[in-house]
């Protein structure tokens, strides 16, 4: 008969080694995002582009909005370099920043990670932007919502995209972003 000490001692090494692994994958995963978004920020967006959209206050104390690079934005950067598909990377650190990239008539498929819910995204607290008040905003041929889309409302798709876009009605976790940003591309691209 085993020591139940030695199954529980078992146990917690087993437990603390999958903990190291996925701090370990999860960090690759950051890293990758972060420097693929620095390191190759643009291409060719001066014509019609792909905006990749960080949602996130900047500074000092925002390591956990930063958690975003982790989400894909590597595996979107990848693909269009590959592809030669044109796009460019918009840190969008408040609604204003936000505001701007859908302005921008040359941005016509966008991919949008950070915070939020189905009827908003978050950069604060304090700075909160409802979809509905962006709704007269030049329509998209493309919008993509990465980030949590629980509470019901309206996407910012339906407004401005209402035929062609990936918006479902959960919350979103890294792994089911990484998952489903190359089934996205797929569909784009290989139709």
């Amino acid at each position: 008969m085993t020591n139940p000490y030695e199954i529980l001692n078992e146990l917690k090494w087993r437990v603390t080694g999958l903990l190291i692994f996925i701090s370990c994958l999860f960090f690759y995963f950051y890293f990758s995002g972060l420097y693929y978004s620095k390191k190759y920020p643009s291409h060719s967006s001066d014509k019609n582009h792909h905006a990749i959209i960080m949602a996130h206050k900047s500074g000092i104390f925002s390591i956990i909005d930063d958690t975003i690079y982790a989400d894909g934005i590597d595996l979107l950067i990848k693909f269009f370099l590959k592809n030669n598909k044109y796009y460019k990377v918009y840190r969008c650190n408040n609604s204003s920043d936000f505001k701007k990239v859908l302005k921008n008539k040359k941005a016509i498929k966008l991919w949008i990670f950070g915070h939020g819910t189905r009827h908003s995204i978050k950069f604060s607290k304090d700075d909160i932007l409802h979809y509905c008040d962006v709704q007269k905003y030049p329509r998209k041929n493309y919008i993509a919502q990465f980030h949590c889309n629980h509470n019901g409302g309206k996407s910012l798709a339906d407004y401005l995209s209402p035929t062609n876009n990936f918006v479902d009605d959960a919350k979103r976790y890294l792994v089911q972003n990484r998952l489903d940003v190359p089934k996205e591309l797929r569909k784009m691209f290989l139709k």
